[in-house]
């Protein structure tokens, strides 16, 4: 196979989708698998023009929906393809000069879908369709600045949270500065607030959110740290009218190979090793809520024996300070024993 760009996966559907390569660089190549990856069926849709998708879902009748643009972005149309369980096309809509890039399904069956209308200035697109892709209505988000938008969820008192980038140019020549932007809106798209984050690399990376059990919300991003001249992952959670109760930015996911961490993921414990010694250090754990969930202070040495006790499996964030140094990784609880693990890579590779 060619080599190919992932943007989208599904658990639940156990489909994996992927736009861009060298033989299909004008279409959409969609994998669906078993729990194991074993290839159930692939599917390939090309067009005349460039054809991306970003975003597949799976509806009631357990057909699919994909959302992405026609055309090269900038010029694009927001394009919305169904097709039935098999993958078989069954219908396309197209918005012209836009792009789409989340989307979501209703209890009623119709769909809401996110983008960018292309500007200048560009413009935060949101648009609802009934079960057939017929638009019932759409909005655009204006500010002073450009805005794009990129990730959405459904709220539990019915409305919407669309997450996306505002653009802010402080004077005629200076250099665009990028940020994380947030807008709450009721059922029928209207604005109820926003709000404004840390600033992020560029205005064309995909971003997540969810609401939490509190009704706040938990967002994903990129950030660009300037004095270290990368990008790293921003994490922060939010109550429920957007204001950031924990951040994480700089230098999450930083460690620079100061920290190694065997095994991970773990089922019982795991070993920290670092380069340098530590004295009087305070390893903290935080869950993806940005909960304390465990901590031990008063390390000295170069290794830690981390034991996971009775924290459940997932991702977790681990900081280790030593004064005014902090050293950052991620952390993966299994709940399989080595033994299962082991097991379950024999079959996933088995007959590959």
């Amino acid at each position: 196979m060619a080599p190919v760009d992932g943007l989208s996966c599904r658990q639940k559907t156990k489909v994996l989708f992927f736009r861009g390569g060298i033989k299909f660089q004008n279409g959409i190549y969609i994998i669906k698998t078993d729990s194991l990856g074993d290839t159930l069926w692939t599917k390939k849709y090309t067009a005349s023009d460039q054809l991306n998708a970003y975003s597949i879902r799976q509806n009631r009748d357990n057909g699919y929906l994909l959302l992405g643009e026609k055309g090269p972005q900038i010029n694009s149309t927001m394009y919305l393809m169904k097709t039935d369980s098999a993958g078989n096309k069954l219908w396309d809509k197209i918005w012209g000069n836009s792009s789409g890039f989340s989307m979501q399904i209703t209890d009623d069956n119709e769909y809401f879908l996110l983008g960018t209308t292309w500007g200048p200035p560009n413009k935060i697109l949101l648009v609802k369709t009934d079960s057939l892709g017929n638009q019932i209505w759409y909005k655009n988000y204006i500010v002073n600045n450009a805005t794009t938008g990129y990730g959405m969820t459904l709220t539990q008192d019915g409305g919407l949270a669309l997450l996306g980038y505002k653009i802010i140019q402080p004077c005629s020549g200076c250099a665009l500065h990028t940020f994380l932007y947030l807008i709450k809106t009721d059922t029928a798209g209207n604005e109820h607030w926003n709000r404004t984050f840390s600033e992020m690399t560029n205005p064309y990376q995909k971003v997540e959110i969810q609401q939490t059990s509190d009704n706040g919300f938990i967002l994903v991003g990129a950030t660009w740290i300037h004095s270290l001249m990368f990008n790293d992952v921003y994490l922060v959670k939010t109550d429920m009218n957007g204001g950031v109760l924990t951040s994480y930015d700089d230098l999450i996911f930083s460690n620079n190979n100061l920290i190694k961490v065997y095994p991970n993921p773990f089922f019982a414990q795991t070993i920290l090793q670092t380069d340098n010694f530590l004295y009087n250090a305070t390893l903290t754990v935080d869950n993806c809520f940005g909960q304390t969930v465990k901590q031990i202070k008063n390390i000295s040495g170069q290794t830690v024996i981390l034991s996971c006790d009775n924290l459940p499996c997932g991702l977790y964030f681990l900081r280790l300070t030593e004064g005014n140094k902090i050293y950052t990784d991620k952390l993966v609880i299994s709940d399989n024993s080595p033994g299962q693990e082991n097991q379950e890579i024999r079959r996933w590779w088995k007959g590959r």
